[in-house]
């Protein structure tokens, strides 16, 4: 939530920068809409740092009661019963396990990407001949959770065409060009390149 609320003031601080003639001309150095991002993000960020620290007090003192209870037992058992260097080496060796185990579920959750080759949906040989982009109500988010970065977008690009597109930082160009490469799936929506969709060929293609 800290980064979330972040963002806004970043873009504003950049935006500024580059209109700072223009602010200047109209007398609106002290904008209500700066102060309002600055509200917001001083919220989030006073109630993460009250809850960190509220957590931090919390986990020393039961890592602390932890270590006492295990640091008596060590001391009141006879020696030949337990031998306190594997009471130290297991719990360390089975927390650097476990770290393996989370990498590995990590990347299992990771969705799988296109085949590189799809034999049922592969295109003729000189695809594409015209170069003509077609975008379908596209709609891009990088996480299910998160917001859409690209929300329907119906546009055509004309083949054998330069096209340049304008736009203003953070409006999903550099999305636009990763839907386009397939470095990120569309959510929703098609793109279709000489009109077929590209969602259903191979990467390698």
């Amino acid at each position: 939530m800290v980064a979330i609320q972040k963002a806004p003031i970043l873009h504003q601080f950049s935006e500024s920068i580059t209109g700072a003639a223009t602010i200047r001309c109209f007398n609106q150095e002290q904008d209500r809409f700066m102060k309002k991002v600055r509200s917001d993000f001083s919220g989030v960020a006073f109630h993460n740092y009250v809850t960190t620290k509220w957590l931090s007090v919390r986990m020393n003192f039961l890592f602390n009661l932890a270590f006492f209870i295990v640091l008596i037992v060590l001391v009141t058992l006879p020696a030949s019963a337990i031998y306190p260097s594997l009471v130290i080496w297991n719990p360390c060796n089975v927390e650097n396990s476990m770290i393996s185990v989370e990498r590995i579920l990590e990347f299992k959750r990771i969705p799988s990407e296109a085949p590189l080759v799809i034999q049922g949906s592969r295109p003729n040989a000189g695809w594409p001949t015209e170069g003509k982009v077609e975008l379908q109500n596209l709609q891009v988010q990088y996480h299910p959770a998160r917001p859409m970065v690209i929300k329907g977008v119906t546009c055509t690009f004309p083949g054998n065409m330069k096209v340049g597109v304008a736009e203003r930082t953070g409006s999903g160009m550099s999305t636009l060009i990763q839907a386009l490469s397939r470095i990120v799936e569309p959510s929703g929506g098609k793109i279709l390149i000489d009109r077929l969709d590209i969602s259903k060929l191979g990467c390698k293609t």
